[in-house]
């Protein structure tokens, strides 16, 4: 996905031994993600509180926060999502810190008070301090003007992931490569996978096909498709659903978000209620 910067580069800090602390662990990194606490974890929750003042999730979302190891062995990043763009850095744990490099995002058009909530959350990101106590996580911010806190719980705990199957998921996004974009609002499309039969549907048209699902992989048929005309908005995106929807694809789920990809780097993003 491509990202743009939300707020300057913060530098990395050498990553000295993992301390705990006995009310929770709030101690500071080894030279990998073996080291981090944090890493393999996803955390959510609803508000941001500033200045001691409550702002929640716009909508009434919620605030998901990953920790993943990268590509390369001592690499690690960290991601965000609150209903609208997905903010990332790259992090080291130091001292009771997340320290993160620039925080970058996507740039989906999204309302107002979804982008205000974004800017809150690339602010939080900006090398927090953290207490890690079992499942529950504080992030906490002082910065010139105010304070930032967000009190997270571990999601295995708050909300474990649907499975892969059986689920009906949203049509969220189109994925060209490096981009992302999202999908008109009044074109609503979900699509269900269960017992090697995939049915889509666009609120106009319905999809059906096959499917065989073998690790990270599926492969999909499609067997039958409706052809009602139902304007402009439908039929751009019933054309983009065709071209990602049939052969092999790579299967991405990270609890609520699926990504669909094809080997040209083009996909469909779906989101799970």
């Amino acid at each position: 996905m491509r990202f743009h910067p939300f707020v300057a580069s913060v530098a990395l800090v050498a990553p000295l031994v993992l301390l705990a602390a006995a009310c929770g662990e709030t101690g500071t990194a080894g030279s990998g993600p073996e080291h981090d606490p944090l890493v393999g974890r996803t955390f959510l929750g609803d508000a941001i509180t500033v200045d001691g003042e409550e702002v929640t999730v716009a909508g009434g979302g919620r605030l998901e926060v990953s920790f993943r190891s990268g590509d390369e062995p001592g690499i690690t990043t960290l991601s965000a999502r609150a209903g609208c763009n997905l903010l990332a850095a790259g992090y080291l744990v130091d001292d009771g810190r997340i320290v993160t490099d620039a925080v970058g995002g996507t740039e989906m058009g999204c309302d107002p008070e979804h982008h205000e909530f974004d800017e809150l959350v690339a602010e939080l990101l900006d090398s927090p301090r953290f207490e890690l106590d079992g499942a529950d996580l504080v992030l906490s911010v002082d910065g010139v003007d105010r304070r930032l806190e967000a009190r997270l719980t571990d999601a295995e705990v708050a909300d474990p992931a649907p499975p892969l199957e059986g689920t009906e998921w949203s049509l969220d996004s189109f994925v060209e490569g490096e981009t992302v974009s999202s999908v008109p609002g009044s074109v609503p499309v979900t699509m269900t996978l269960l017992d090697g039969r995939v049915a889509v549907d666009t609120g106009c048209n319905s999809v059906e096909g096959t499917y065989e699902l073998t690790g990270t992989a599926v492969v999909v048929e499609v067997s039958s498709t409706t052809d009602a005309s139902c304007g402009p908005e439908v039929a751009e995106v019933e054309s983009r659903l065709a071209e990602v929807l049939g052969g092999e694809l790579t299967v991405e789920q990270d609890r609520r978000s699926l990504t669909l990809l094809r080997a040209d780097g083009t996909g469909l993003g779906f989101v799970a209620p």
